[in-house]
């Protein structure tokens, strides 16, 4: 395995050991795989040209439901299925299940991700003929 070293400032570092803790990472580097391993699958779907089958999930606060992502809804097509669930008194979850090209995918993505109340957005990705 490659030994890779970076600059990281105290705080930033910080924070970062005591969130990769309460995930249950054992090491820093174990951790950095993993978010390279996402960075690098988010950049393969921008250059993914054929169907893509897409669970996006985004927590956001309850109460203030974004309007923003009630017009990615009906703004995509390709979304095939909404469930909604209440988390706690503070956030809602919304898990969307899409079927589509990897750039409209995308776009879907970073549209969900822009709305102001948006607190966390996730996705998985499978290629599949459409």
């Amino acid at each position: 395995m490659t030994i890779v070293s970076l600059s990281i400032g105290n705080g930033l570092l910080e924070r970062f050991d005591e969130v990769l803790a309460k995930k249950g990472f054992s090491t820093r580097s174990e951790c950095m795989r993993g978010i390279m391993r996402r960075f690098v699958d988010e950049s393969e779907l921008e250059i993914a040209h054929g169907g893509n089958m897409a669970v996006i999930t985004c927590v956001f606060e309850r109460g203030l439901h974004p309007s923003g992502l009630a017009t990615v809804r009906h703004g995509f097509d390709e979304i095939q299925t909404v469930l909604h669930s209440h988390l706690d008194e503070g956030n809602c979850l919304e898990v969307l299940i899409a079927k589509g090209g990897g750039e409209r995918i995308r776009q879907m993505v970073q549209d969900i991700r822009k709305i102001k109340g948006v607190k966390h957005v996730e996705f998985f990705t499978a290629a599949c003929d459409i």
